[in-house]
């Protein structure tokens, strides 16, 4: 088989992936895949707090 040795370059862009989704995620725009479409559950709205276990 074929390998990829990206080196240090691997790791840069590994980090700069990393701190992207960092960002989307402080905007809320990472999806939670719990749930259909972007939003909250109907049922996740009507918390106070978070749901024990």
């Amino acid at each position: 088989g074929y390998t990829l040795d990206l080196g240090g370059l691997g790791d840069r862009l590994l980090d700069v992936v990393n701190a992207l989704f960092a960002v989307l995620a402080l905007l809320g725009i990472v999806a939670d895949p719990t749930t259909k479409g972007v939003g909250d559950s109907a049922q996740a709205m009507t918390y106070d707090k978070p749901k024990e276990g």
